[in-house]
């Protein structure tokens, strides 16, 4: 889902006092009002969260949970917005390694791995890379308490775990956009006209 929020909330719940330093009323403000949409949206969703991994029709499912991707998005930037500030150019370098590079390269792996592409074993694979990743965090963490501060270490930790949902995102245009889920196409109208008319991805 966003495998940088968790981090994220750890890092703003152990620097909380800094915010009220540093954050201005309107960054309070939509840090919070990011808190309550994520909130309310798991409550709505709480009778039908268990089975939406089941259901096909959930597949392209940056449409049924943007209400949280984007809250917990940009929640999580705000919240490392400290950090990031400090060292922009190395944040901004990973990042951009990791998306353009690490995601493409992950998804190349697993077809190796398991001798095709398959989103569903790719995907229970991204989410054991992620566990892996958050034990690792945990783990240098408890060696080095201000890993948060360090220059590369958690930069890099960053830029993996924001490649994994794109590589996933990433792999679904690519092998399975051709797909009626339930019916209905992948793409919204709009996107599903340049991509079939102008840029040719599609059939």
């Amino acid at each position: 889902m966003s495998p940088i929020f968790l981090p994220a909330l750890v890092y703003g719940i152990k620097s909380r006092d800094q915010y009220s330093k540093i954050f201005t009323t309107e960054i309070k403000k939509q840090t919070y009002f990011c808190f309550f949409i994520i909130g309310i949206t798991i409550i709505a969703y709480a009778r039908v969260m268990h089975g939406s991994i089941m259901s096909e029709g959930s597949l392209p499912d940056m449409r049924y949970f943007s209400p949280l991707y984007i809250p917990m998005g940009i929640s999580s930037v705000l919240l490392f917005s400290p950090l990031i500030r400090k060292n922009q150019k190395g944040w901004l370098f990973y990042s951009t390694i990791s998306l353009i590079l690490l995601s493409p390269i992950m998804i190349i792996i697993s077809g190796y791995i398991f001798a095709g592409f398959s989103i569903v074993q790719y995907r229970s694979l991204m989410i054991a890379v992620v566990l892996m990743i958050y034990l690792l965090l945990m783990g240098s963490a408890i060696i080095k308490r201000d890993i948060w501060l360090s220059k590369r270490i958690f930069p890099i930790f960053y830029g993996v775990l924001i490649s994994i949902p794109v590589s996933i995102q990433f792999m679904m245009v690519l092998f399975y956009a051709h797909a009626k889920m339930n019916g209905y196409p992948f793409w919204l109208p709009v996107l599903q006209f340049v991509f079939t008319h102008i840029f040719h991805l599609i059939y």
